[in-house]
């Protein structure tokens, strides 16, 4: 939830930062990578990702004319980032100081999260103590998130296999709900009812299939199109960071859907639609 309510905050800082240059600026826009950075958010790392792409899009002439100026607001990111990912590894060393090799298993997980297993350090074996109190010690070891991992993806591909099922399957899915009944029933006995699905796409497309995906899919998109073909036009500000907001927040949705973020998709789609429909004079009055 924290990571998500700084996202809007975090690129009204890049604009500000890249735009007037100023030290209060440049400040935010650290404070607020470091703060999404200390959640350690998956979800949110990967929204930040894609709308610093479909921002530097949005800002291409500026961003190529000033390109010291925004390699260095870059710069403050990747520190904000740096300085949050050191204090978790930092505090993690500090509260379980009696596990062996604390700070490099804390790193090495951290790794292997951000990049879903494409980096893996090495383990390393070290001899535990007898004298350590095993019940004092409640450090989850990256074998635990391991499969945490495993879970999430061996539900995935149950849904998969759900929507693969018939032609009907794949052009209309099980039915909103059903996923979790459909699978027990005839993909996986051994299936919970109440199959979670984490990754929104696939839990969609298996419950609502290829129509309801396409469906969404325009819902969630046609705004953001929209949206960037007014800010090309008229060059304002707010929109292009709107653009980033929004590209953000489908991104995050669509792999990450949750609740929390279900409250924020729809308000900024709403404000998107509107700014979208707004002419030039009224933006101008808007964000003058």
């Amino acid at each position: 939830f924290l990571a998500s309510s700084f996202i809007p905050f975090f690129y009204i800082s890049l604009f500000m930062s890249i735009k007037y240059k100023t030290r209060l600026a440049k400040i935010s826009l650290t404070l607020a990578s470091l703060v999404i950075g200390l959640t350690f958010s998956r979800g949110a790392f990967l929204a930040i990702v894609v709308g610093l792409m479909f921002f530097v899009f949005s800002n291409l002439d500026f961003v190529k004319s000033n390109l010291r100026v925004a390699l260095n607001t870059f710069v403050l990111i990747v520190l904000g980032f740096f300085v949050s990912f050191s204090l978790l590894v930092a505090s993690a060393s500090i509260t379980y100081k009696e596990t062996p090799n604390i700070a490099y298993e804390t790193t090495s997980t951290m790794l292997e999260q951000l990049t879903l297993g494409v980096i893996k350090l090495p383990d390393k074996v070290s001899v535990v103590s007898e004298n350590i109190n095993s019940q004092d010690v409640d450090f989850v070891s990256p074998g635990l998130i391991e499969a945490s991992t495993n879970e999430r993806l061996s539900a995935a591909e149950l849904a998969v296999n759900a929507w693969l099922y018939s032609p009907m399957n794949m052009l209309f899915g099980t039915g909103i709900g059903n996923l979790g009944p459909f699978v027990d029933k005839y993909i996986e006995q051994s299936a919970p009812d109440n199959l979670t699905v984490y990754i929104y796409y696939i839990l969609l497309v298996s419950e609502l299939g290829v129509v309801g995906l396409v469906g969404l899919g325009i819902i969630l998109f046609y705004p953001l199109v929209l949206l960037i073909k007014k800010s090309r036009i008229y060059k304002f500000a707010g929109l292009q960071v709107m653009v980033a907001i929004l590209a953000s927040f489908i991104s995050q949705y669509l792999f990450f859907g949750s609740y929390i973020n279900v409250v924020y998709i729809w308000f900024y789609i709403g404000v998107a639609t509107a700014l979208a429909g707004m002419s030039q004079k009224q933006l101008s009055k808007l964000f003058k």
